[in-house]
C-alpha cells in the first residue's frame, strides 16, 4: 500500500484507515474520561493527536498530489471525516 500502510492499496482503504482511527479516537476519549487529571491525560491526548493526524496527513497529501482520481478523491472523503 501507499507509504507502507497495507490497507491503501487500494481507494477503499482509507475508509478502513479511517475507521480504525476513529474507532481508537473513541476508546482514547472513553479512557481518559473515566480517569482523574494527571499526567496520563497528557499521554492520552497525544496518542489521540497521533492517531488522528496519521490519516488525516496523509489523506491531506495524497488528495492533492496521486495521480489517480479514485486515490485523490478516498483520501479527501478521509479527510473531510476525521476532520469532523
Amino acid at each position: 500500500g501507499l507509504f507502507g500502510v497495507p490497507e491503501l492499496s487500494a481507494p477503499e482503504g482509507f475508509r478502513i484507515a479511517q475507521e480504525n482511527a476513529l474507532r481508537k479516537a473513541d476508546l482514547l476519549v472513553e479512557r481518559v474520561c473515566s480517569m482523574p487529571p494527571g499526567p496520563q491525560t497528557v499521554f492520552i491526548f497525544d496518542e489521540l493527536s497521533d492517531s488522528l493526524c496519521r490519516v488525516a496527513d496523509l489523506a491531506d497529501f495524497v488528495k492533492i498530489a496521486h495521480p489517480e482520481r479514485a486515490f485523490r478523491e478516498a483520501a479527501e472523503e478521509a479527510c473531510r471525516s476525521i476532520g469532523t
